[in-house]
């Protein structure tokens, strides 16, 4: 069972125990929603105090259909999205990822089996970033999903080409079994099980239900690092 969102700002899932921010970090989920009438986020990694869209990487679906990577230090920000090749049709599972790059003019906006590579000259990453929330942006409070998320998971490393993604998005392959080494969060969120396998339990801020989850293939014993 997934975790679904029902468009509240007041309602998402979201820990205070966070892996370090610093380059290069991958960002990545699942997603299924009935809408595209509003931006929507899906994950955010950054300072929960932030006034406006700073101090963050956050990962978004946009009213175009296209998956959006937000990353911003405490001043100044930057976005890449999937562009025009990867846009996302409603009331279907879909792969989102959002990676920043040590070499910033390669960060790249993920859909599926599509994703561009841009976003500009500076490598801005959060400074002070002290939350993960999934379903809303919680800085500002606003672009809360509506619809279904699970899987979600970042690494510590960016992946070189899209097509290293491809046991993710494909094959519906566990983020265990993709390159677990870096791997330093992640969320299955399966039959209400709100955990970070590695940094322990997920908050719930008001009320958040549980739906289908898409299937996934899993190691056949846990992976412990």
């Amino acid at each position: 069972m997934a975790r679904v969102f029902d468009g509240n700002v007041a309602n998402y899932l979201y820990t205070d125990n966070i892996p370090s921010s610093s380059r290069p970090i991958t960002i990545a989920c699942w997603f299924n929603t009935s809408s595209l009438s509003a931006n929507k986020t899906l994950v955010f990694f950054g300072d929960k105090d932030a006034i406006s869209l700073v101090n963050q990487y956050t990962l978004r679906l946009l009213t175009s259909g296209q998956i959006q990577f937000l990353y911003a230090d405490g001043t100044s920000s930057g976005t890449v999205s999937s562009g025009a090749v990867g846009t996302y049709s409603v009331n279907q599972w879909a792969f989102a990822a959002g990676i920043a790059r040590t070499v910033p003019t390669r960060n790249t906006a993920v859909l599926n089996n599509k994703g561009f590579p841009g976003g500009g000259s500076f490598a801005y990453s959060p400074t002070t970033p002290d939350r993960i929330a999934i379903g809303v942006n919680v800085s500002t409070d606003i672009e809360p999903f509506n619809g279904s998320i699970a899987e979600v998971a970042i690494w510590n490393t960016s992946f070189d080409t899209i097509a290293s993604l491809e046991p993710l998005y494909s094959r519906n392959i566990s983020p265990l079994l993709v390159r677990p080494q870096n791997l330093i969060f992640y969320a299955p969120l399966i039959r209400g099980e709100d955990m970070d396998l590695f940094g322990g339990s997920l908050s719930v801020a008001g009320s958040i239900s549980t739906g289908d989850h898409l299937k996934i293939t899993r190691p056949s014993t846990q992976l412990v690092r």
